[in-house]
């Protein structure tokens, strides 16, 4: 494969993600946004924000029209807010306040916009110390963890067809 080719193929497998899926990196202390929009033409009825290896499992919970604070997980209580309250352009985006290293793992946005309409996140947080030398270097924030699937298959397929396309060319 020639140089421009490979320098091609690897920026797109490393920056390419999915839209139901996410990998965020933060620093100890830090305020993250957790990346969840939806159809912004529909009302939102409910918000969850869930973490499932936790008991309660709900980190931010929207329902009727207000905030739920008697579902949340007292860990997040006070540390976690919507990025946009009114949830105005179907912004759902939760915000999390002073990241500390038991933040790390799986979050889940759930929302429902009618009986018919519902939508999954899943946002993978990992936490590091600050100035960690493990964090990205590449400036932009993509990581190959971020491909979905579908990714995946098309960047498979991609390599597959480079491989076969220099083969013939070499011939």
């Amino acid at each position: 494969m020639s140089e421009p080719a490979w320098t091609l193929f690897m920026c797109f497998l490393k920056c390419s993600s999915s839209e139901d899926h996410v990998n965020i990196t933060a620093a100890l202390g830090q305020v993250v946004s957790l990346p969840c929009r939806v159809s912004s033409n529909i009302s939102v009825t409910v918000v969850e924000w869930s973490r499932l290896d936790l008991e309660p499992r709900y980190v931010f919970v929207y329902r009727i029209g207000s905030p739920n604070p008697d579902d949340q997980n007292p860990a997040f209580k006070n540390r976690v807010e919507l990025e946009d309250s009114q949830m105005e352009d179907g912004d759902v985006s939760l915000i999390l306040m002073n990241v500390t290293s038991e933040d790390r793992g799986r979050y889940k946005c759930r929302v429902v916009q009618s009986r018919t309409k519902m939508m999954m996140r899943i946002i993978n947080l990992d936490v590091r110390q600050p100035g960690d030398a493990a964090e990205d270097k590449g400036g932009g924030g993509c990581t190959v963890g971020n491909a979905g699937p579908a990714v995946r298959v098309s960047v498979v397929a991609l390599a597959v067809s480079a491989v076969v396309g220099f083969v013939i060319f070499r011939k």
